[in-house]
């Protein structure tokens, strides 16, 4: 499996080796054929089925896609139908039955392809609920992302993954002030008509008094659910979920 923008299909050595040695391969990022791509339809608009996405601090390693898979894994356990909608080749190799490689595509038809993989999870399934993944971070300067995400998916709420101890943006050591969980949730609510519900940790270089005062201190200050779903679950997160789009 090749999860890079360069398509080895399209090379002639690689497949004439391919082909030699009896290898198949698979352009992750490969998009469908550019006649087939779609714009934005507003159908979505009209979508009843509760959407939800994990977006971040940061792009790289920050956590979003294992929080989402964990969310709905608790979700599932719960009783609840859901559907998970995966935004980057990594999903995609883990065998998410629905998505697509979103930076494979100019920000146009990275909108309306997202519209089009949500609306045909929900004709499929009926689930009772959507995550889709996030990727990248509304703040980031170098990736547009989490605004396709936004406007392509047109979540009525989200979680916010952050790494407390992160010094720099990833893969960006240059840029050395991460965003606040204050400024990136003011953004993402300021930018769309949606709402952060609940806080997750990425514990990177944290020890687990770190943890769990940091987990204190954003549930005083935010007042928002706030854990870390790798060390201390997604009950939390689930139960406020439910809370948000069950209990109305």
């Amino acid at each position: 499996m090749n999860p890079l923008q360069e398509l080895l299909t399209e090379d002639e050595e690689m497949v004439e080796l391919a082909n030699k040695y009896g290898v198949n391969i698979y352009d992750i990022r490969k998009p469908r054929p550019r006649k087939e791509w779609t714009i934005f339809t507003g159908q979505i608009l009209d979508l009843k089925t509760p959407v939800l996405t994990v977006l971040g601090t940061d792009g790289g390693a920050c956590g979003k896609r294992t929080t989402a898979m964990v969310i709905e894994k608790e979700m599932n356990r719960r009783g609840y139908h859901t559907t998970f909608i995966a935004t980057g080749q990594t999903g995609l190799i883990q065998g998410a039955k629905y998505g697509f490689a979103m930076d494979a595509f100019p920000l146009q038809f990275m909108i309306g392809e997202l519209e089009r993989e949500i609306l045909r999870s929900n004709k499929a399934e009926n689930p009772d609920f959507i995550i889709v993944e996030g990727q990248g971070a509304l703040s980031h300067p170098a990736y547009a992302s989490s605004s396709g995400i936004l406007k392509g998916a047109r979540p009525q709420a989200v979680i916010l993954q952050h790494p407390p101890k992160r010094e720099y943006l990833s893969d960006f050591p240059f840029i050395k002030t991460p965003p606040s969980v204050k400024s990136e949730i003011e953004l993402i609510e300021h930018f769309a008509q949606t709402k952060v519900i609940g806080i997750t940790l990425n514990h990177e270089e944290m020890n687990e008094q770190e943890i769990e005062a940091t987990i204190n201190e954003y549930e005083q200050v935010f007042q928002l659910p706030t854990t870390d779903v790798l060390k201390k679950g997604a009950d939390k997160i689930v139960d406020r979920i439910i809370e948000y789009f069950f209990s109305k």
